[in-house]
């Protein structure tokens, strides 16, 4: 069933079961390309959704949890500030906080131990500092402006093994940077095809 067709492109995702085994989903939604929200949505006889934060790149890396009191727990990357932040539902308003600045970073997950505090793993990772030089050579190359003999010597597959996971982040990073119409935009497939 669908539960939310608004917004641009729902992303990524948590989902938990309440005492009561009703499903709550926490996730990404942009609503084009400088705007985007966590969104949390629970089922009560039918679906609810809320914002619970909103601006440009909140909400990507998120993880749900439910305290004993089946009040919703979330941990999320704000893309935009290189933050990784926390928000929960005190039964009134969603009380939010900055956990740590974590560079390019993300894929948060979080638990609650028994007394309800919060456990937050993350992943922070910051570019290594011959990734852009690297890049433009091997861009370069791949667009035809190295000569041949320097092309030779340069190894797609080696560089797409050793910066995958930041070709992934340029990838992010250039949907709000890319422009302003969805066409504009550019694709992982272009991207990752980049490797062979």
């Amino acid at each position: 069933e669908t539960l939310d067709s608004g917004g641009l492109l729902k992303l990524s995702n948590s989902i938990a079961l309440d005492s009561n085994d009703n499903p709550h989903i926490s996730y990404h939604e942009k609503y084009g390309y400088v705007n985007d929200a966590l969104t949390y949505a629970y089922f009560d006889t039918s679906w609810q959704t809320e914002i619970v934060d909103t601006g440009r790149g909140f909400g990507s890396f998120n993880s749900l949890t439910l305290d004993s009191n089946d009040n919703p727990h979330i941990s999320y990357y704000h893309y935009s500030n290189n933050t990784l932040r926390y928000a929960r539902w005190t039964g009134s308003y969603w009380s939010i906080e900055t956990v740590d600045n974590v560079g390019w970073g993300g894929d948060s997950s979080l638990v609650l131990d028994s007394s309800d505090n919060p456990h937050i793993s993350y992943y922070d990772e910051n570019v290594p500092i011959d990734f852009a030089k690297d890049f433009r050579e091997y861009r370069n190359k791949e667009c035809g402006h190295v000569s041949h003999e320097r092309a030779s010597l340069l190894s797609l597959t080696a560089f797409y093994k050793k910066y995958h996971k930041y070709l992934y982040f340029l990838y992010q990073d250039s949907i709000y940077w890319w422009g302003s119409k969805k066409n504009e935009s550019p694709r992982l497939k272009e991207i990752t095809d980049f490797s062979i």
